[in-house]
């Protein structure tokens, strides 16, 4: 199964239209929820499997992909109300929402959000305060930062990605210099550039700002998810941007949470690693889900 038996469709979000990807009803619902500066062809590697048990819904967030712009809107308060605007366009019935960074902390959200409809989650390797107001001390923020000054750009995806292996990902209190090319290969670096091609520049203002988290409460969240939740945790040497103090917090504040390490890869989990992925989260999903 391949992504040409997805169908595109707009979905209002109240102040901007997004482009949601719905996979064939093979069963229930399943919302998928990308990285910031990235689309919903991130899960491709994913969607055969999950696509075979599940009817895949899979969005760009607002100023992602072929969604609609709001400059000046893109905090991470305001992509929860995208999904939560997917949520409710379905049918009655349980749902089960996936999310990678930027996605698991709008999943987390969503769930606090849609008690009644998310019937369970899987959080991979959410940033939480990794990319708030401290941004500004990290190698991130120069990061996102270049993503700001190449996004949009109609430069070939070659030139680009040629670009963005020369960022630089030195961490302020060290003096070797690290580059983006380092850390991903050049099959990842063609992807992320044909994602900045389709993203609009101002999604990065407010992450190079430190204003990414305003209005997000994690704490208050947590305390209002009671739905079964699996979190995948990278490994910090290798780029995860979970660290364990934090990840041994949101898992036992959660009612129900599984925390599963994954060693050997970083941040991009699923992405590096997708059938480790795809068995810890059908595992999970079977456990938690009723038969098709």
């Amino acid at each position: 199964m391949s992504t040409h038996i997805f169908n595109e469709i707009e979905i209002s979000a109240g102040d901007v239209t997004l482009n949601v990807a719905v996979g064939p009803a093979a069963g229930p619902p399943l919302v998928l929820l990308h990285g910031v500066s990235r689309r919903w062809q991130d899960w491709d590697l994913l969607l055969p499997a999950l696509s075979a048990r599940w009817q895949v819904y899979a969005l760009d967030f607002r100023g992602h992909g072929q969604s609609g712009r709001a400059p000046g809107v893109y905090r991470v308060v305001d992509y929860v109300r995208d999904a939560v605007a997917v949520i409710d366009s379905l049918s009655a019935g349980s749902i089960v929402v996936f999310g990678h960074s930027l996605g698991a902390m709008v999943a987390l959200a969503a769930g606090a959000e849609r008690p009644d409809r998310v019937q369970a989650l899987v959080l991979e390797d959410p940033p939480f305060e990794t990319l708030g107001p401290s941004i500004r001390n990290t190698a991130y923020r120069n990061m996102f930062a270049a993503f700001g000054q190449l996004a949009g750009a109609t430069r070939s995806v070659v030139e680009l990605a040629r670009e963005l292996a020369e960022v630089d990902l030195s961490a302020p209190e060290h003096s070797q210099r690290v580059r983006l090319g380092d850390l991903r290969d050049e099959s990842a670096l063609r992807f992320l550039a044909s994602c900045l091609r389709q993203l609009d520049p101002c999604t990065m203002t407010s992450l190079v700002e430190g204003t990414w988290l305003d209005g997000y409460d994690l704490q208050a969240l947590l305390a209002r998810v009671h739905c079964p939740t699996l979190l995948l945790q990278g490994q910090k040497l290798m780029g995860s941007m979970l660290g364990d103090a934090s990840a041994a917090e949101v898992a036992g504040a959660l009612k129900n949470c599984k925390l599963q390490k994954v060693s050997g890869v970083g941040h991009l989990i699923h992405s590096l690693k997708p059938s480790e992925t795809l068995q810890l989260v059908e595992d999970f999903l079977q456990s938690v889900s009723p038969a098709k």
